[in-house]
């Protein structure tokens, strides 16, 4: 496999590691964030209500986060007159009933220190009062004239913090639609259905309001988890790379190691190195191990040929002695029969007998420098002779 096909491989598996990593988290970690923060947010909401309502009696400049649902009742510590509040109205509740009073007298004799177990109710209490709250209060005695609270609606509150944001009609079938319409007021937002359906013998009339989810509840729970996220993504692809790198880098060592030897060896014997992949880094090493053989056979090559240029450089050498000393002899003789020719000493004087002995002195001495010339000619020819 080439080593782009193997980059592509790694960049691919990366790539689907990661989006497994983002679709586990999204599903497996997510939720649980997305509800640890609402529930975290909830209570800090309520905190910062509590604290906020103690300290101006009043829901004028408080920031609720769901003011549909949300009322504030005071608890007088003398009377029997509730007051309930919140983002719409004002309303007194004058509780009649002389069990209920008794649960109002009970609540004002807690303990003043929450940390104290002393304000706990007992479960006996409890189931009392459960008893007495649900036989007391429930929605079917509101016709009743005899009821045992009063309920009287001191003041209401044009709320303006709800914004009407978008109307939408939906035709389900041709006798029923459903309105939709939604309102918020910057913090929650709230989606109204009306669904009407005409029957046959009656219209049929459905209201459900239910809270709209929002943007700007899931960013801050991405916000805190791309520390996280980051972190994870930085490590898994630090090791995932080292491992690729390590993989391409190995083999890349091998034919830095090879090359290295030859340089640096002064014999060409090296064992061979085995790469085991079928990529460019491969191909790159059997080039080296050709180079590698065509060096070590070219070096073998020319050892055999200094090996015949030495013992011929000795031969040569004997030959030279032999010669130079041979070459003495006539050049001497021939040095004496012409210094006697010139000089007319004795029997020189006869030039026609001893002329043809110096021109076979000559001769000789021709045939010796010839020998010389062609010995000198063949050494040449050996030590330009092109080499494979």
């Amino acid at each position: 496999m080439k080593l782009s096909k193997k980059t592509l491989i790694y960049s691919l598996a990366v790539s689907l590691l990661m989006v497994a990593l983002f679709i586990g988290y999204f599903i497996a970690l997510l939720p649980s964030l997305y509800v640890d923060f609402k529930q975290d947010k909830n209570l800090e909401s309520v905190k910062e209500l509590q604290q906020t309502y103690c300290k101006e009696r009043s829901y004028a400049n408080l920031k609720v986060l769901n003011p549909t649902s949300t009322i504030t009742v005071e608890l007088p510590m003398v009377g029997n007159t509730l007051i309930i509040r919140n983002n719409f109205m004002e309303v007194e509740a004058t509780i009649k009933d002389l069990e209920l009073l008794e649960m109002l007298d009970r609540l004002r004799n807690l303990s003043n220190d929450f940390s104290n177990e002393d304000y706990h109710l007992s479960e006996a209490e409890l189931e009392r009062y459960q008893d007495i709250f649900v036989d007391k209060l429930l929605p079917s005695k509101f016709v009743l004239d005899n009821y045992p609270i009063s309920i009287r609606v001191k003041t209401t509150s044009d709320y303006q913090g709800m914004i009407e944001l978008s109307n939408k009609m939906h035709l389900t079938s041709k006798k029923t639609f459903v309105y939709e319409s939604n309102v918020g007021d910057g913090q929650t937002y709230y989606t109204t259905y009306l669904a009407i359906t005409k029957l046959s013998d009656v219209i049929v009339a459905t209201i459900s309001s239910v809270t709209t989810p929002s943007m700007d509840d899931i960013k801050p729970v991405i916000l805190r988890s791309l520390p996280m996220i980051l972190a994870i993504v930085v490590l898994l692809s630090m090791l995932l790379s080292s491992v690729f790198a390590k993989y391409i880098v190995q083999p890349i060592r091998k034919v830095t190691f090879m090359a290295e030897h030859i340089i640096n060896t002064k014999k060409l014997k090296m064992k061979p190195i085995e790469l085991g992949k079928q990529d460019e880094i491969a191909y790159l090493g059997e080039t080296m191990k050709e180079v590698y053989q065509r060096l070590e056979d070219n070096y073998q090559e020319l050892e055999i040929k200094n090996s015949k240029l030495s013992e011929e450089n000795k031969r040569q050498e004997v030959f030279l002695r032999a010669t130079s000393h041979q070459l003495k002899t006539p050049i001497q003789a021939a040095l004496l029969l012409t210094d006697g020719m010139i000089s007319e000493v004795g029997k020189y004087k006869n030039t026609k007998e001893y002329l043809p002995q110096l021109k076979g002195q000559i001769l000789n001495m021709k045939w010796i420098v010839e020998e010389i010339l062609s010995l000198h000619h063949n050494q040449n020819e050996l030590l330009i002779e092109a080499v494979d």
